[in-house]
């Protein structure tokens, strides 16, 4: 992750400012997820309604999230996909069963693997 995700204006986001497994399209979510996080805050510089430290709320908020989410997320991806004990593999298939069975616990699982709840939580962050 980089140590800022701006200087001034110079802004960078996905791939540029954070890099994960390929497994599981985080790169990609979290990519869309900082462009779409970005929208608002150059729209209001460009338009004077707010200074470039927007711009330092924005490295707050997605350095925040791709440390808290997407390592956690793509971390866990990778030791799942990677095991090799067939009884901590049946463990995790076990886990994977109940959750696809609980609506509950299922929608969590996909609020939190397709970031959703990321967006939610870097709004928090000021």
């Amino acid at each position: 992750v980089a140590e800022r995700f701006n200087v001034g204006r110079i802004l960078l986001a996905g791939d540029a400012a954070h890099l994960n497994s390929p497994n599981g399209g985080l790169g990609m979510n979290t990519g869309v997820h900082d462009a779409f996080n970005l929208t608002e805050k150059i729209s209001g510089v460009w338009q004077g309604d707010n200074g470039l430290d927007l711009f330092d709320r924005y490295t707050r908020q997605r350095k925040a999230i791709a440390i808290e989410y997407a390592h956690k997320i793509s971390d866990a991806n990778h030791f799942r996909m990677r095991e090799r004990d067939p009884v901590k593999r049946r463990v995790i298939m076990d886990e994977m069963k109940r959750i696809t069975g609980d609506d509950t616990l299922m929608r969590e699982w996909l609020m939190n693997s397709s970031m959703i709840n990321s967006v939610r939580h870097a709004a928090e962050i000021t």
